[in-house]
């Protein structure tokens, strides 16, 4: 049999790739977007600290995620999965730790790049590198500064180091 090289060669089973939708852009009917339910959860309580390694109750990020998921689905976002979820907040995890880390050492402040590409304070900046940077540490009490230390390792409220925080906390 000869192959013909004008028509591509497809594969039945495989399901084709599903349009990605924008977290931010995924409200239903004038309601949150999946980032902003998201934020809510990792802002409220002692969510994130369970994130982090609860403990106490033993959940896991599956479970957690699955939580997650529920919220999301009650506002009528059927689209996610839990492991879209968990890559979500790694996501966030990493984009805080680089700002949070380019603040601790920026020694000179804003450079004339940074200022000609729109960038005029270091908390612009910080936001450039982090989207969330004020809502991540703003938007919630000491709860939340100490929360956040999950996603810098600093306890923002003391200046303790939070591994040593962790550690002392263990039995």
């Amino acid at each position: 049999m000869v192959s013909n090289p004008t028509t591509p060669v497809t594969n039945p089973t495989k399901q084709p790739k599903k349009k990605a939708i924008p977290w931010e852009r995924d409200g239903v009917d004038g309601g949150d977007s999946s980032m902003t339910i998201l934020l809510n959860w990792i802002t409220s309580d002692s969510n994130y600290q369970r994130w982090r390694g609860d403990t106490e109750h033993g959940k896991t990020k599956k479970s957690l995620c699955s939580e997650i998921l529920e919220i999301l689905k009650e506002n009528g976002i059927h689209h996610r999965d839990t492991k879209g979820i968990s890559q979500r907040i790694t996501d966030l995890q990493t984009s805080y730790n680089t700002a949070r880390d380019w603040r601790r050492n920026t020694g000179a402040g804003i450079l004339e790049s940074d200022l000609a590409n729109g960038v005029k304070t270091v908390e612009d900046q910080l936001r450039t590198i982090c989207r969330f940077w004020t809502s991540l540490t703003l938007s919630c009490c000491q709860g939340l500064l100490q929360t956040l230390s999950i996603l810098g390792r600093q306890d923002l409220s003391s200046g303790q180091v939070a591994d040593d925080v962790d550690e002392e906390s263990q039995p």
